[in-house]
């Protein structure tokens, strides 16, 4: 599809799905994120990367193909119906990016973050 870009390792991994995460307080917060897919045999391979933004704003494509954000934490692409990582965030602002092993790969995956 237009926005499955693939894993971090091709060059149309900024056409991903993101989302904002903004972290407020004066303390780190842990979160715990994860993605599930639907269940369907064969599963996708799936993941998703958190990205500090160093400022700049999630709706600014550019900010992550001209090294303005930097990885933060990244479960394994796995092909299982879930993955999941715990971080601790420091206050400010995140990008939370979906991502399928291949690029163009489609299927509906539901994010969470507490």
């Amino acid at each position: 599809g237009d926005t499955a870009g693939g894993s971090v390792n091709y060059p149309s991994f900024h056409i991903n799905p993101q989302y904002g995460l903004l972290v407020t307080g004066r303390e780190p917060s842990t979160f715990f994120i994860t993605l599930t897919q639907q269940p369907r045999e064969p599963m996708h391979h799936i993941s998703f990367v958190v990205l500090d933004c160093h400022g700049a704003s999630v709706s600014d494509p550019t900010f992550r193909r001209h090294g303005k954000s930097s990885l933060v934490g990244q479960p394994i692409h796995v092909n299982c119906r879930q993955v999941s990582l715990e971080v601790v965030l420091e206050p400010r602002s995140y990008c939370r990016e979906e991502t399928m092993h291949f690029p163009a790969e489609l299927d509906v995956c539901v994010g969470r973050c507490a």
